[in-house]
């Protein structure tokens, strides 16, 4: 995990499930401090990428929902500059049936 390299699908595996846990919340209307969340996820599973780089990545999410035709979380105007190592795992993600709206 270093910055300036591919995201690898262990990487894009936790930010999809942070990115649906932060969309959850949303839902539930819960307040939270997504600077705080997004350090602890940093800290915990993503130590070698950049607050910006995850952010990016987040967009990047939103894009790929967005293509599906679903919502994605406020504040993650897609960005479609995506690996597609992402759209897989996104899309894998969804196959299970993990997005919110979906249940």
């Amino acid at each position: 995990m270093v910055a300036g390299t591919d995201w690898t699908a262990k990487e894009c595996d936790a930010l999809i499930r942070f990115y649906f846990d932060l969309y959850e919340r949303h839902l539930n209307g819960e307040q939270f401090n997504k600077r705080a969340l997004i350090q602890g996820l940093m800290s915990s599973q993503l130590p070698g990428r950049s607050r910006g780089a995850v952010e990016y990545k987040m967009q990047n999410v939103s894009y790929v929902l967005v293509q599906r035709g679903l919502p994605y979380l406020p504040g993650y105007v897609p960005a479609a500059h995506k690996q597609e190592l992402l759209r897989q795992r996104v899309d894998a993600f969804l196959g299970a049936g993990s997005h919110p709206s979906n249940r």
